[in-house]
């Protein structure tokens, strides 16, 4: 869920405010996300631009290695690993002076090209497609809409319920004007469902109240944005509710997506012991010697992802199931 500090009000005879979007996943969070996001709250007003601009934080977009991740929108740019003291440089050059620091754009591993866009980026085309789909899931293109849904979900170790999460945190931060309280409040009451869903929380019956929040604000929200803002939970649910159940019944998730949802293991068999999981786990969840081995603590692991990313031996795997 999101959280505003909006440093000016928009009103009907200014421009769609330019926003700058701060991570506070708990990678980012443990990288100081939260003192970048004090950072530019100052350095704007510093530089006197802090009219219609907006600063906020969001929840964790998934992209944990490369964090703190910023994002500066309406063009779209994403700026990786940010140090609190880099948000100086990209208030003067980016916002003032309308120069993007490319030195904090994301580096292609495969060819080492410096990307600007985070919709160019693979990661994030991904996740545009499907969030596309659901929200183009309209009754006359069922059949077309749950093929295109089947073949991602199975091709790109996708999560049915991590992706409605997705759309709603997007839906809350782009489409709700937050002046209707069916969609207002709706929207985040059936993003906390779907959160518990995620974190294994939740019981079967969260799925019926899932249900009727939506269908209340598409009957209710006194226009189309919330009306029709609903209607891709609403899909998800008719046709993947299955989906939904295992994520209750087993706590786990078969894609490993939602973080709560899997654990990292360490093969013994595979490892040979050279302690790089341990040096670049930001948390001290790694405990162990190159003589005992290592193991990881579970309840300490942030899901960074940079062990398992960084094992040259690639005997760490996500295995299903709560911690």
């Amino acid at each position: 869920m999101a959280s505003n500090n909006k440093v000016s009000k928009n009103n009907a005879s200014t421009p769609m405010p330019r926003q700058v979007l701060i991570c506070e996943g708990k990678n980012c969070l443990s990288s100081k996300s939260d003192e970048i996001h004090k950072n530019f709250g100052r350095e704007v007003v510093r530089a006197g631009i802090q009219e219609n601009l907006d600063i906020s934080l969001t929840s964790c977009q998934g992209f944990c290695d490369q964090g703190p991740l910023v994002f500066i929108k309406p063009e779209g740019t994403l700026y990786c690993k940010v140090e609190p003291e880099d948000v100086k440089k990209i208030v003067e050059s980016h916002l003032v002076q309308e120069k993007p620091v490319e030195e904090l754009f994301y580096e292609d591993p495969k060819s080492g090209e410096k990307i600007e866009k985070y919709t160019d980026i693979e990661f994030f085309k991904n996740q545009e497609a499907i969030l596309n789909i659901l929200a183009d899931s309209v009754p006359q293109k069922e059949a077309e809409l749950i093929a295109s849904l089947n073949g991602l979900i199975a091709s790109e170790n996708v999560c049915i319920v991590d992706l409605t999460a997705n759309y709603l945190l997007s839906f809350i931060l782009n489409e709700s004007c937050g002046k209707c309280v069916p969609c207002r409040d709706g929207s985040l009451i059936a993003l906390g469902l779907i959160e518990k869903i995620r974190n294994g929380e939740a019981e079967l019956e969260d799925l019926d109240d899932l249900e009727r929040i939506c269908l209340t604000m598409k009957e209710a929200s006194l226009c189309e944005v919330g009306q029709n803002g609903a209607e891709p939970v609403l899909y998800t649910l008719k046709h993947f509710r299955v989906d939904f159940e295992e994520h209750i019944r087993t706590l786990s998730c078969r894609s490993r997506v939602c973080t709560k949802l899997y654990t990292f293991i360490i093969n013994q068999d595979q490892c040979i012991k050279c302690g790089i999981c341990k040096r670049v786990c930001p948390a001290g969840a790694i405990t162990g010697s190159r003589e005992t081995g290592f193991k990881i603590n579970c309840s300490r692991c942030t899901y960074c992802q940079m062990c398992y990313k960084r094992c040259p031996k690639g005997a760490i795997y996500k295995s299903r199931g709560k911690c």
